[in-house]
């Protein structure tokens, strides 16, 4: 999830703040969280001005930013392998 404080206004720029969390649904229907996978992500361009106008800040949010959505897929992949289980997006 995007957890930006510009990802619902428009038009503005900003670098989105991703955090994706891993979790199990026990048989009992309990939720257990695994881990929490929190930085910057990439930068977003919601203005009428074109993409090279932000190549700064695009460098920059591709320089810092960390892949979050990458490695949170992988571990639940790993951890799905290893448990048997199906991933599903919630």
């Amino acid at each position: 999830h995007d957890m930006s404080v510009g990802s619902g206004m428009a038009p503005v720029n900003y670098t989105e703040t991703d955090l994706f969390v891993v979790s199990v649904r026990m048989r009992s229907g309990k939720i257990v969280m695994l881990a929490k996978f929190f930085g910057r992500g990439s930068f977003v361009n919601n203005s009428f001005f074109p993409d090279w106008l932000y190549f700064e800040e695009i460098v920059r949010a591709g320089l810092s930013g960390g892949d979050q959505e990458d490695e949170s897929r992988a571990f639940a992949s790993s951890v799905a392998a290893i448990i048997g289980v199906d991933i599903v997006n919630q």
